[in-house]
């Protein structure tokens, strides 16, 4: 039954814009009320002393309720009045008795207190109670759902009191319950109340008695009450009945319990709270032995999700002050950049010998830059700790969890990329124990896939190995086979594998090193297995990490660079080979072109091998010590370096030329960023440096130093000599934005080269293969030497056209 049908006196009534009992016309001539306002002079209903009829207030299918004035308390009242037409009505009597007898027996605040009962001299039968001055719940009132939690523990506060007093409401919906103009919330209309006491056949007469009532026809012949959900005693709202109060059974508490589900699902739309949408599936469902017993259990439910709302919002208002930081702190780093590139830029267009007031500006740009990463991650441990103490107020504030999951999960790519193993198990960890919902777990995981092809012909043989660490050196783990080339996108475990590509008919199996980035993809390119250049290692196109290394001075930044194959001499070039040259040159051109290109001492003086007319000699260098033929050349100038390979070129004809520092670096790290040529750790036993001897002896064959070889099998990078490259000196390197190598002058007169790895004066530091040194074009020293690459030729060598360099 609708509430403005129902014979009720809680009905609501539209009065000066307000709903529910509304106010009354202004009073005058009588005695002042609570609020101070008159009583009107002339009642419209004449009531037993001590009452004054002030006006109706609204009227329903049954009866009247009226705004009174009790002159005994000086107060207004409302009163419910029958209709004349009922009161002749033996069951409408009983039902009108029933109703104010019941209403008067719950002193609960949120229950309308009834003051007093009597009969008019027509018959009819009255009661009066609290005048409720507000409005019913509105569910399209647009309540935040927290409001509407507490107006309806609120309900339930009341309706368990009724419980606990053996009576349920059974007509529990929005339109019974008022919220008065102080907030106060009541719970209305007790009018289809039953007692619990009351055995079936005493409460289906009770129910019968009702139905007959509300089926009784007005004045005007319409019954008046509509909404009755059927034939016989089945009482309700259409809607708002329990299944079993539907159905016509006896029904308890949690045929009210269910009611009240029904209206807190208005505040708790499917999804929207796990916490309430658990509480509001309770209280609804289909069985009554599945809900809350009463309608306290249901209260204490809604006690409990309050209490961690309050929490959540106090959780809430903490996590947004941390979230307000985050743009401050991406700006700090984005300005950090910017002074960091303007740097960068100052000093490639100076250049390292630049007087030291040309440089200071870009000096001042990167102590900036300095400064405000200092700024932003002294900023980013606040914004931490504040998203911490959300979570130590809610544990569950699930936003909390995720920008701690994203801030873990951006910690965790960054520590990876700089090969902070620690700091990347560390930010996993948490990432992990703030991923509540799995949604990271396919990152954590970390699969990626990889894709490759060999030319001239597929159906090359693929194994691959992964790359772990053992005795502090990277090794490759036992095989695992990916199948004939060519792969596409074949799915391997994020991590640094080494694969070896054995050619259709056999050979040796070549190496192509990958690094897989989690959910990421590594395209290795075209492998060629076609016969190289005598004596070299092919480095396989594609991608490699270069630069990133903290400790290596003047290291590139980290930057992914996509260089092409190449091939690259396994040795650096030795005292005969270079002896072959100036002994062809003395026989070719003569020995003033052969001394001109003979190794020297940086004053001049010979320096070990000079030509003759036997051919080049070995003689003492100038430390006294004969140099060996299979000893490293040294104390030769870059432009004497280049000559060489342009006659290499010649002889042979393959492409010889000096690496660029790039090409230089990838042959020694591979592709996965790692320190030195086996991995991240160094000993004096695993190359020629500082370390290594003890004796203070320099000089050691190529062959020496076999633990000294990179993924390629490219030998001697971390010690013995370092290796001439055909780069100018230039900051930052020569990389493009898109990270591709850029082309460089070809003609000599630059003042500075690049150098590349150490040598056997080098401490341990200066051994790390992203460590870049610059040398005097016209400058030779001990310790540098150079080897060759050149770029792949698919058609193998160039025939030679003259044996003459030109």
């Amino acid at each position: 039954m609708g509430t403005d049908d129902m014979p009720g006196w809680d009905a609501t009534f539209p009065d000066d814009g307000l709903f529910g009992w509304g106010s009354s016309p202004a009073l005058s001539g009588a005695p002042l009320s609570a609020r101070g306002r008159a009583a009107p002079a002339a009642p419209a209903l004449v009531l037993p002393p001590p009452y004054t009829d002030l006006g109706p207030l609204g009227q329903g299918g049954m009866g009247e309720v009226r705004a009174v004035w009790d002159g005994r308390f000086g107060r207004r009242l409302a009163l419910k009045l029958m209709r004349p037409a009922l009161a002749g009505s033996r069951a409408a009597r009983q039902r009108f008795l029933r109703e104010g007898t019941m209403t008067a027996g719950l002193a609960h605040p949120g229950i309308v207190a009834v003051h007093d009962r009597g009969e008019l001299d027509d018959g009819r039968l009255w009661f009066t109670m609290k005048e409720v001055r507000g409005q019913t719940l509105d569910p399209r009132g647009g309540l935040p759902r927290r409001r509407w939690v507490e107006l309806l523990l609120r309900v339930c506060e009341a309706v368990a009191y009724a419980h606990q007093q053996g009576i349920v409401h059974r007509d529990l919906k929005p339109g019974n319950v008022m919220v008065g103009e102080f907030g106060e919330v009541m719970v209305m209309d007790w009018g289809l109340a039953r007692r619990l006491d009351d055995g079936p056949a005493a409460q289906a007469a009770v129910d019968e008695t009702l139905a007959a009532t509300l089926r009784a026809p007005g004045p005007d012949g319409a019954a008046p009450l509509g909404g009755l959900t059927g034939a016989g005693a089945v009482l309700g709202t259409p809607g708002w009945m329990a299944p079993e109060q539907a159905a016509g059974a006896l029904v308890g508490p949690p045929a009210d319990v269910w009611a009240l589900g029904r209206m807190l699902a208005l505040a708790a739309p499917a999804g929207a709270d796990d916490a309430l949408d658990e509480i509001v599936d309770a209280a609804t469902a289909p069985e009554a032995a599945a809900r809350p017993a009463d309608a306290g259990q249901l209260a204490a439910r809604l006690q409990a999700w309050l209490d961690g709302s309050l929490r959540r919002e106090r959780a809430q208002r903490v996590l947004d002050s941390a979230r307000a930081a985050l743009p401050q702190i991406h700006r700090l780093r984005s300005r950090a950049d910017q002074a960091d590139q303007a740097a960068a830029a100052l000093l490639r267009r100076v250049g390292p010998r630049a007087p030291v007031a040309e440089r200071a500006s870009a000096w001042r740009d990167q102590e900036t830059a300095a400064q405000l990463r200092r700024e932003a991650e002294v900023a980013e441990v606040a914004f931490v700790h504040q998203v911490r103490s959300a979570l130590q107020v809610d544990p569950d504030l699930g936003a909390a969890h995720d920008l701690l999951a994203a801030h873990h999960r951006a910690q965790l790519v960054q520590a990876e990329a700089q090969g902070d193993d620690r700091a990347a198990a560390r930010h996993a960890a948490s990432l992990r124990a703030h991923d509540r919902l799995g949604q990271h777990q396919t990152f954590l995981r970390g699969d990626g896939t990889v894709s490759l092809a060999t030319a001239p012909l597929p159906g090359a043989t693929v194994h691959a190995h992964r790359m772990v660490t053992e005795a502090r050196r990277l090794r490759p783990s036992p095989v695992r086979r990916l199948g004939p080339t060519p792969l596409d996108r074949v799915a391997l475990p994020r991590g640094s594998w080494l694969l070896t590509v054995t050619p259709p008919g056999g050979g040796a199996p070549v190496p192509v090193p990958v690094l897989l980035p989690r959910l990421g993809h590594w395209d290795a390119g075209t492998v060629p297995l076609h016969r190289g250049p005598p004596g070299a290692c092919l480095v396989a196109g594609g991608p490699f990490q270069a630069g990133g290394d903290p400790e290596a001075g003047d290291a590139l930044p980290a930057t992914t660079v996509v260089l092409p194959a190449f091939w690259i001499e396994t040795f650096p070039v030795t005292v005969a080979r270079y002896a072959a040259w100036l002994d062809w040159l003395w026989a070719e051109a003569g020995p003033a072109a052969a001394a001109a290109m003979a190794p020297r001492a940086p004053d001049g003086s010979p320096a070990g091998l000079a030509p003759g007319p036997d051919g080049a000699r070995c003689i003492a260098d100038p430390t006294g010590r004969p140099w060996a033929p299979d000893e490293p050349v040294t104390l030769v100038r870059w432009d004497q370096a280049r000559a060489f390979a342009r006659w290499q070129a010649a002889q042979t004809g393959w492409p010889w030329r000096l690496p660029r520092e790039l090409e230089w670096e990838k042959a020694a790290r591979g592709v996965d960023g790692r320190c030195w040529p086996w991995g991240d750790h160094i000993d004096p036993a695993w190359a020629h440096y500082a370390d290594s001897l003890g004796t203070g002896d320099t000089r050691a064959p190529v062959t020496a130093w076999p633990e000294d070889r990179s993924v390629y099998g490219v030998r001697g990078l971390a010690g013995g000599v370092r290796d001439l490259c055909a780069d100018p000196w230039r900051e930052g390197g020569w990389i493009d934005e898109d990270g591709a190598m850029m082309s460089i002058p070809d003609e000599t007169g630059a003042p500075l080269r690049m150098v590349r790895g150490g040598n056997a004066l080098s401490a341990a530091p200066l051994t790390r293969a992203a460590c870049r040194f610059v040398v005097a074009e016209d400058q030779p020293l001990t310790g540098v030497g150079f080897r060759l690459v050149c770029d792949d030729v698919a058609g193998g060598p160039v025939p030679v056209s003259s044996p003459r360099e030109r």
